[in-house]
């Protein structure tokens, strides 16, 4: 359905003044470049930073850490990062025009984000904070120069230096909320050139439709939990070599007989995940990388299969595209399956055409993970086959392109408790993103621990919305437009079964027409996304009195405009 001309021009109104009042709020992302050495070389990066104003839950909690690290660094002669050094996020930005002239991509530039490697001390070469930093700084240099050569359609690459110097500097407090505003930012008001480069072209527009994450090692470790906790940002990731701690419950214990609580990859159901790994590749008995990235691609196996045929009933639904590759020919002669196959699989040099960038990996993981005995790499040598690997070239392409109104929507509340310890207040300061999923709302709803996700899918034949799962929330609100599956000129069915429970008859609300709304365009600009500005929504709530029964709360005035934070 395309939108009339008034429904139009409000959208595009409000988008643009949206804009300009933010500009000048974000004057971080229009200053010059600052220039660092690494062992790698010379680096330029911009810098954004979290204030107390931004996020004070966030603030406290970062000082509330470093003082708790400080207190056991001291007994164990360890340094910690400065407040300044975890309040900052340095990135690396560069402009990659495509190799064909005249072929500027469509809708904008594709954003490439890359996760270094790295993390922590002490390790047997690194003993001190000082040697922490400046290795995570090199290995930055070396994420800012070695897969932008494979953007042959042109991108933007951007390489993230991780907050601090710990095991988890990518997904920190501020991690999240930094990561989050350099995107809108960047969708906001576009891409500068680096002054470093030799392109001096003018600044190029984002297209918000096709943000990519790729990260290896300590990267792959923060992919694992960006990817669930911000997975509408994402049009694809690609995790290399890393583990995902206690996202998922299995914890990369190679132990048939642990259960696990949850798979914790529940909300990449519209973000296809490709998890690469070698064959070998351990940090230690208790965290197999390999035999983790095997589990992964079960329970996303598992995933796909239960909601397409057990919930939606709908055998070809779009949802948990994945790929999982264990790489058996890349070992080098010191026997490293963490590093020996990344080179050959994220970077490329041009000399071969992109088809025939291709890796032996195992072809049946899960018979793999499952012949492990005693947390031990099996003897017997897997089956193999050949596959296009290279995630920049094959993965990260015009077919993985983000649906910002996806069919289906599967949204696990419970991910953001991880072993970090990050709060529901600090993602409550990702804004409206914070209770919103593209094209579902809790409104202020407390986000609860049950383990039950929110399901929901639309039926374009019906012009029906589906609850299939409520996650005991009492407060639901969809959100609406133009080009979804339902059409907001019909009546709109709603249908909302009991927790859980798709085997009795759903509550039915009585088929609803509704017109668009300045108010809820208004509210939805604050998500600082283009593609996710709804002009339309149905508010339904639950009986206060503890009730079962859901209504069209018709007399609920629209949910006011959120503030964007600075």
């Amino acid at each position: 359905m395309t939108p009339t001309s008034a429904l139009h021009n409000a959208l595009i109104t409000a988008w643009e003044s949206h804009k300009s009042s933010l500009a000048s709020r974000r004057k971080e992302h229009l200053t010059q470049f600052e220039t660092i050495t690494t062992g790698g070389g010379i680096c330029q990066y911009g810098t954004l930073t979290l204030t107390e104003k931004d996020c004070p839950a966030a603030y406290k909690h970062i000082q509330d850490k470093r003082e708790e690290d400080n207190r056991i660094n001291k007994e164990q002669n360890k340094e910690t990062n400065s407040l300044p050094e975890l309040t900052r996020l340095r990135y690396t930005a560069e402009i990659v025009r495509p190799v064909a002239p005249n072929k500027e991509p469509d809708g904008g530039y594709p954003l490439y984000i890359g996760l270094h490697g790295g993390g922590g001390y002490p390790t047997a070469e690194i003993k001190t904070l000082a040697q922490a930093t400046s290795s995570n700084d090199t290995q930055w240099n070396y994420m800012s120069r070695a897969y932008k050569d494979a953007l042959t359609l042109g991108g933007v690459w951007v390489a993230l230096r991780g907050i601090g110097d710990t095991w988890d500097l990518h997904f920190t407090a501020a991690g999240y909320i930094l990561l989050d505003r350099l995107i809108e930012n960047m969708i906001l008001f576009g891409a500068k050139q680096s002054p470093m480069s030799n392109d001096a072209g003018p600044t190029v527009s984002i297209n918000p439709n096709r943000v990519y994450l790729i990260g290896f090692s300590a990267g792959g470790d923060g992919v694992y939990r960006l990817a669930n906790r911000l997975a509408q940002r994402f049009a694809a990731v690609n995790m290399g070599g890393g583990h995902p701690g206690s996202i998922i419950q299995h914890a990369g214990i190679p132990d048939s007989d642990k259960k696990r609580l949850d798979n914790g990859l529940l909300n990449v159901a519209n973000t296809p995940t490709c998890l690469q790994v070698g064959m070998g590749d351990r940090y230690n008995d208790a965290a197999v990388r390999s035999w983790t990235v095997a589990q992964s691609g079960v329970d996303l196996d598992a995933n796909q299969a239960h909601y397409r045929n057990n919930v939606f009933n709908n055998p070809g639904a779009n949802i948990y595209d994945h790929a999982v590759y264990i790489h058996t020919d890349h070992i080098n002669k010191e026997g490293d399956w963490h590093f020996s196959w990344e080179s050959s699989n994220f970077r490329w040099n041009g000399k071969k055409s992109p088809d025939l960038v291709v890796s032996e990996v195992i072809a049946d993981y899960k018979a793999w993970k499952d012949s492990w005995k005693n947390g031990q790499l099996p003897t017997d040598t897997p089956g193999t086959v050949r596959k296009p690997t290279n995630a920049l070239l094959h993965w990260f392409t015009e077919s993985h392109k983000r649906s910002s109104v996806p069919q289906y929507i599967v949204w696990d509340l419970t991910t953001p408790r991880g072993n970090d310890n990050i709060n529901e207040d600090i993602f409550r300061c990702l804004g409206a993103k914070g209770s919103q999923n593209y094209w579902l709302d809790i409104g202020d709803g407390t986000r609860l621990t049950t383990g039950v996700p929110i399901v929901a899918g639309m039926d374009d034949k019906t012009n029906t919305i589906t609850i299939y799962s409520t996650g005991n929330m009492s407060y639901l609100r969809i959100l609406l437009r133009p080009d979804m599956q339902v059409s907001i000129e019909k009546d709109i069915t709603v249908q909302i079964y009991s927790q859980d429970n798709t085997t009795q008859a759903p509550q039915i609300i009585t088929p609803i027409r509704i017109g668009w709304s300045t108010n809820v365009i208004n509210d939805t600009v604050a998500r600082n996304d283009p593609s996710l500005v709804f002009c339309s929504d149905i508010v339904l709530t639950k009986d206060s009195n503890g009730g079962k029964t859901w209504h069209w709360d018709t007399n609920s005035p629209k949910t006011p405009a959120r503030k964007s934070r600075l």
